[in-house]
């Protein structure tokens, strides 16, 4: 199990040292969704790296979601969300954004 987090949060360019109240620390850190029997882990929205968020800044808030989804998630994470109905697409991204628009959370951003 720590090994897995471990490979996921440096797969997201998370730098963790090897302590385990660390590793308990980032996994506090994340938002998970479940389909069809199967577990996606993301960073949680405020601790996604910036540079995602940077690069995502000046697309369209419809494109801002994907980018930084197929940024941060393998094929297989995404083939998973492929398989999603909208709706409950859209309930697990307003769940992972805590109900913050896209758009508007990067607004700020844009300049």
């Amino acid at each position: 199990m720590r090994r897995r987090l471990r490979a996921t949060l440096t797969g997201w360019g998370l730098k963790i040292p090897p302590s385990a109240a660390t590793l308990r620390e980032a996994a506090l850190m994340s938002y998970e969704i479940e389909h069809n029997k199967t577990k996606i882990t993301l960073p949680s929205f405020s601790n996604l790296p910036v540079g995602v968020i940077r690069k995502a800044r000046k697309l369209e808030p419809d494109d801002q979601m994907w980018f930084m989804l197929e940024s941060i998630l393998d094929e297989k994470s995404l083939d998973v969300i492929d398989t999603m109905s909208l709706s409950e697409f859209t309930e697990a991204m307003k769940g992972w954004t805590q109900g913050a628009p896209v758009g508007e959370s990067l607004k700020s951003s844009k300049s």
